[in-house]
């Protein structure tokens, strides 16, 4: 927030810069210093500025106001000397889970950080004992199976429009 009488800032981080318009951030940089540094973060493929009204793009090649910030910069961007670069290294998810936007939105070199984020797995239920397990266990041990972090449950011959009970009780049984 901007107060009256606040030193100006060295350096003026917006992050999600992807859902701020240009004219916002022209307001907020009112708070960075002459001469500081401007870090802008931010995915144009992510959630986009959100407007009211249908504003009429410009006919003439002129930008956008209406666009994010972090899209403006990326189309002002010059072969030899960017003002953007893709982040290639992911730190949350691991290979499976990474390889969806890998194939689908940012390209093959997008990867997990570290070999140990890439082979990370979250074991959700502890392991249990050796009595005979139910088909609902068994079920559910599959569904949950740490070796597969992306899995489909496809239900078939469901006619539901309110409410899904087959679908609620599968979730209630991965959930408990």
């Amino acid at each position: 927030a901007i107060r009256k009488g606040m030193q100006p800032l060295d350096v003026f981080v917006i992050d999600e810069a992807s859902q701020l318009k240009l004219p916002e951030v022209a307001l907020a940089m009112m708070a960075k210093k002459k001469g500081g540094r401007l870090l802008v973060v931010g995915d144009d493929m992510q959630l986009p500025p959100i407007t009211g009204a249908g504003f009429p793009k410009p006919e003439n090649g002129d930008p956008w106001l209406m666009d994010s910030v972090f899209g403006f910069l990326k189309s002002q961007d010059k072969a030899k000397e960017p003002y953007t670069i893709q982040l290639l290294e992911n730190f949350r998810m691991n290979e499976t889970l990474t390889n969806f936007p890998a194939t689908s939105i940012y390209g093959d070199r997008y990867r997990p950080a570290t070999n140990g984020i890439a082979h990370r797995m979250l074991r959700l239920k502890p392991k249990r004992n050796s009595s005979p397990l139910t088909e609902e266990e068994t079920f559910v041990d599959w569904a949950l199976d740490p070796k597969w972090p992306m899995v489909l449950i496809i239900v078939e011959n469901v006619q539901a429009a309110v409410d899904n009970p087959l679908e609620a009780e599968i979730v209630s049984s991965l959930a408990v």
